[in-house]
């Protein structure tokens, strides 16, 4: 006897089902599958794209050999993108108070919380806390640098980054000075005059930039800002201000304050957005 009409269309719909569930199945296996690799394609060469790593590719395969469509690039050329910010190298040299004694240090040696020297703006020396880094990169380099030259100061300094004028009372850019220019130097724990003999370029290992209570610093015995790429050092120094002040906030909470790796992320935010309002340059 055959059996009932309403059984076979039931056993039929099961049957369609499987095989759909098959199919399924082997579809989903080969897509998960990794595709055969050509045949004696080079491997590709392993790229760091930590540190902002950019890389571009200088022989592309032909499509017959393309292991898959990710990989496309025989031969790379990589170089690490680094920020703008960088300020001074990790040879420059700061005063540093320990004890009641003035030693000076590399660039390098100082930490949060260190006391430094600085001038203000009536030409007096003075110490101030350091309150954070706006970019500390110990490995970083070798990295372009100007030379500021004068009859007693050497100043290793980022073009971008604010040197004090004594005669104007104001601090300009260090890729804006001439020779000619008159900067603020200290000697002897006493702010003098100098004319800039030379400018020249120069490569050095690291990139540092303490940010003061000030604001202000001495650099290779030359008064300079905090600051880089700000047009004005009191916008600088009221935009930072939260900065400091959450210093002061972790202190009074016990907390321990660690130098950032690469550019402080504050530094780097207010920096992008002081850009796109055109208060700072790039």
């Amino acid at each position: 006897n055959n059996p009932p009409r309403h059984l076979t269309f039931k056993r039929m719909r099961l049957f369609r089902m499987f095989q759909l569930t098959v199919v399924v199945v082997l579809l989903a296996y080969v897509c998960a599958s990794d595709p055969p690799s050509a045949p004696d394609a080079p491997k590709l060469p392993k790229v760091d794209t930590s540190r902002g790593t950019v890389c571009k590719c200088l022989e592309e395969w032909p499509e017959e050999v393309r292991p898959d469509w990710k990989t496309f690039c025989g031969a790379w050329e990589c170089a690490i993108k680094r920020p703008k910010v960088k300020c001074f190298p990790g040879r420059s040299l700061v005063r540093r108070v320990e004890g009641g004694l003035i030693k000076e240090v590399t660039m390098a040696d100082i930490m949060i919380g260190d006391k430094i020297l600085y001038t203000t703006e009536e030409g007096e020396v003075d110490h101030t806390d350091v309150v954070d880094f706006l970019h500390r990169e110990t490995d970083a380099g070798p990295v372009d640098y100007l030379a500021i030259y004068t009859k007693g100061a050497e100043l290793i300094v980022s073009a971008e980054h604010r040197v004090w004028l004594p005669t104007s009372k104001e601090y300009v850019f260090a890729k804006d000075l001439t020779t000619g220019s008159t900067i603020e130097v200290v000697v002897n724990d006493k702010a003098t005059q100098e004319t800039v003999s030379a400018i020249s370029s120069v490569r050095h290992e690291g990139m540092y930039a303490p940010l003061t209570a000030s604001g202000r610093l001495i650099v290779d015995g030359v008064s300079v800002s905090s600051y880089a790429h700000f047009g004005s050092q009191s916008a600088a120094h009221t935009a930072f201000a939260p900065l400091r002040g959450w210093k002061l906030v972790k202190e009074k909470l016990g907390m321990v304050s660690h130098p950032p790796k690469g550019v402080h992320t504050y530094a780097k935010t207010l920096t992008t957005v002081a850009k796109w309002l055109g208060v700072a340059v790039n």
